[in-house]
């Protein structure tokens, strides 16, 4: 079935949840520091002569601007913390199943399971992991990358049969429309003879449940040893790092708001006083090198040129 497409806001978090936690914070106070910037310029006032994009576009986008300055960087956030939990996830998944004593293992996953289960294996041998979200039913399951290498890995989750020839023959075969050229086949069974002959004369590597499971087994192993204490505290580093940056945002999204708030509480009354006598009081001024545009309380606006005008106050006063 299709993916349902979602909102904006959606879209940005299942992307970002795909990236590494760190990517998406970053990201967060990317777009919240140009988007409050961009939002507090002041808006051009409207003319007479000006046009749609002249009049309505710059208040548009910066309105835009105001709300996607909270919402654009909490997309982003929320991400990390799906990345950070599925990462999480992944890894309890990867431990329990290493260490199970069953005969085979594997087969107790649901097909999904078994795709984060391929995944995470091939990310601990430091390949880039990219999910298709092709669901169960067939096509390419994970895109693998490393260096100038790309891989494209299909899983397949089957309890009974072997996997057979066509099995490789189909992938051979979006390998070739993709123009790749080296694919992975993961199973959780066996291959028929016909199935790995096929695949040694197309490139394409063949990884079984056996020596998937024996391989995983050897991680955790590994991880045991003494000289991964320095992987579990740069692993710590990450975290209190994530924490000061998720304080950082926080704090920067407090004191904007209180800054919006107290400048709210203040506005500005102009007195303009004309060279051919008389003068008007306006909170809405606009001065180019030439000219100075008012608004008046009806809601007129007026252009005047900066020779016209004898002085011009301007007083904060309390709104």
């Amino acid at each position: 079935m299709a993916r349902r497409s979602g909102s904006i806001f959606e879209d940005i978090a299942d992307i970002t949840s795909r990236l590494p936690w760190w990517v998406g914070v970053s990201l967060a106070l990317v777009s919240f520091f140009f988007l409050q910037r961009y939002a507090g310029t002041a808006i051009p006032a409207v003319t007479g002569t000006g046009g749609l994009y002249e009049n309505v576009l710059p208040g548009l986008l910066r309105s835009l601007a105001f709300f996607g300055q909270f919402i654009v960087p909490a997309a982003f956030l929320l991400g990390s913390v799906a990345s950070v939990i599925l990462n999480y996830k992944r890894a309890k998944l990867y431990g329990k199943t290493s260490r199970s004593a069953a005969r085979n293992p594997l087969n107790d996953l649901s097909w999904r399971d078994f795709e984060f289960l391929v995944g995470e294996y091939f990310r601990r041998r430091q390949f880039t992991i990219k999910e298709t979200k092709k669901g169960g039913d067939g096509g390419v399951d994970l895109i693998a990358k490393k260096g100038s290498e790309k891989f494209l890995v299909q899983c397949k989750h089957w309890k009974a049969d072997k996997v057979g020839v066509n099995v490789v023959q189909e992938l051979s075969g979006v390998m070739a429309d993709a123009g790749a050229t080296n694919g992975i086949i993961v199973t959780s069974g066996e291959l028929t003879k016909d199935a790995s002959a096929f695949a040694r004369a197309n490139n394409i590597r063949l990884l079984d449940g056996r020596e998937l499971h024996n391989n995983m087994k050897s991680d955790v192993n590994f991880e045991h040893q003494p000289e991964r204490k320095t992987g579990r505290k740069l692993q710590r580093v990450k975290w209190i790092f994530a924490g000061f940056l998720v304080i950082a945002v926080g704090y920067s999204l407090f004191i904007n708001i209180e800054m919006n708030r107290e400048s709210e509480e203040q506005k500005y009354l102009y007195e303009i006083e004309f060279v051919s006598g008389g003068r008007v009081y306006t909170d809405n001024v606009k001065t180019t090198d030439k000219e100075i545009i008012y608004q008046t309380a009806q809601g007129l606006v007026v252009s005047l040129n900066k020779h016209e005008v004898k002085t011009m106050k301007k007083t904060r006063v309390a709104k």
